[in-house]
């Protein structure tokens, strides 16, 4: 699935995102004007990210994307290009050498996913179930994710 053209556009409350597993690219201007927004999350599954989708949105101080291939990007993808770029270990020579990711400070201190769920980049022990959506709490029984590995609930 996408998120569509314009999305959020201007969605000023917004903090913190963490996109679905299950979205394979962001549209154009989809979070463009989004100017609380410090924080994003993409997941292995986003292949392409549109023109201008995080235009104006310059308070991001820390993108995790778990993608081992840089998503395709424009030169007008991001309007800042000043912030920590977080990427799975192995991964930053991909990034680094792509001409518009490569404008970012490379970290990678990320975690591969499991089935492309991603390892909770603050380590606070966030769950999911083996669909990818987020749990409130863990579970006490069958098989749950977290910090990127199975486990099975008793």
């Amino acid at each position: 699935s996408a998120i569509p053209q314009s999305m959020f556009y201007y969605c000023i409350c917004m903090e913190e995102v963490s996109i679905p597993s299950s979205v394979t690219s962001i549209g154009i201007m989809a979070f463009d004007g989004c100017e609380s927004l410090n924080e994003l999350t993409i997941p292995s599954s986003v292949t392409s990210i549109g023109e201008m989708a995080f235009n104006s949105a310059e308070n991001i101080y820390d993108y995790y994307i778990y993608a081992t291939t840089p998503p395709e990007i424009s030169a007008r993808t991001f309007s800042y290009y000043g912030a920590q770029l977080h990427v799975v270990e192995g991964c930053g020579e991909a990034y680094q050498n792509d001409p518009y990711w490569g404008n970012f400070s490379i970290e990678e201190d990320l975690e591969a996913s499991v089935e492309g769920i991603p390892a909770d980049a603050k380590g606070n022990g966030t769950c999911f179930d083996l669909s990818g959506r987020r749990l409130d709490k863990k579970p006490t029984k069958g098989i749950y994710i977290q910090n990127g590995k199975k486990f099975l609930g008793k």
